[in-house]
C-alpha cells in the first residue's frame, strides 16, 4: 500500500505575547477564571499592537492545573 501525503505550506508569524501575573494558588486572583485572564491579557496584546483579531488563526496558550470548566483553555480563552 502506498501512502501519499500532501503538505500544505504556511506562513506562520509571532507576533507579540503577554503573560498574566504570578500569584500563590488561592491567592489574589483566586476569584478570577484562567479563561478570564487570558481574554484579558490578548485583548491587551491586541490593543497594544492595534492588530484586528479576524486576521488570527490559532492561538496557543499554556497553564498548569488548568479547571474543569474550561479544560481546553486555549478555546475558550478564543471563542471570549
Amino acid at each position: 500500500m502506498v501512502c501519499q501525503v500532501t503538505m500544505m505550506i504556511r506562513n506562520v508569524v509571532l507576533v507579540d505575547g503577554l503573560r498574566t501575573p504570578f500569584v500563590k494558588a488561592g491567592g489574589a486572583l483566586n476569584s478570577v477564571p484562567v479563561y478570564a485572564l487570558g481574554r484579558i491579557a490578548v485583548s491587551e496584546l491586541l490593543a497594544k499592537l492595534n492588530f484586528d483579531a479576524t486576521h488570527i488563526d490559532e492561538t496557543i496558550f499554556g497553564n498548569c492545573a488548568g479547571p474543569s470548566e474550561a479544560a481546553n483553555v486555549s478555546r475558550v480563552i478564543s471563542l471570549n
